[in-house]
């Protein structure tokens, strides 16, 4: 196994963790048939739709936002211009 099957057989093992602790309802639901589509991406040794479908899981189950907030911000320089780093937040 490489290292990225081994991460993706945590990562899926994590999941299915979290489900088993899940309340019932939609949620739950929707995980579970993103969970299932994992399992057959990771069959057929497709690691980028399994990961796909693995972060659409974690996202019904509400394990990470849905979505990454950035700011902006703005800092004076010398010439009188505006230099714009952009931070993430979670």
């Amino acid at each position: 196994m490489t290292p990225e099957e081994i991460k993706t057989e945590k990562k899926m093992k994590s999941i299915k963790a979290a489900w088993d602790k899940a309340p019932g309802g939609r949620k739950k639901d929707e995980a579970l048939k993103h969970y299932r589509a994992a399992e057959k991406s990771h069959t057929a040794r497709n690691e980028v739709q399994t990961n796909k479908e693995l972060d659409a899981a974690m996202q019904a189950l509400a394990l990470r936002p849905a979505f990454e907030m950035k700011a902006v911000i703005a800092q004076p320089t010398s010439s009188g211009g505006l230099i714009q780093n952009k931070s993430k937040f979670w």
